[in-house]
């Protein structure tokens, strides 16, 4: 059991083991951020659907920004057809 315990010792001072932890997290972290930010993305698209949706109803922009939490500024900038 003593080796066992001296080999595990032995592996976390490992600069290569070490190495590959940390590369795995990193590797994580960023999958991470890319999940988020598609998942911002995906929301604020489906915003701007919603948003060209009442406009096509002739809503107020008011109640648009309200419901959306888009600015006036992007809801102007949507192309309705």
């Amino acid at each position: 059991m003593n080796e066992v315990i001296e080999e595990i010792k032995r592996l976390c001072q490992d600069e290569n083991i070490i190495g590959l932890y940390d590369a795995e997290a990193v590797a994580r972290k960023e999958m991470n951020s890319r999940l988020v930010y598609a998942e911002q993305q995906g929301i604020e698209q489906g915003m701007e659907i919603v948003a060209k949706n009442m406009l096509r109803k002739n809503m107020d922009i008011a109640i648009i920004t309200e419901v959306t939490g888009l600015s006036k500024e992007q809801i102007k900038e949507l192309n309705v057809a």
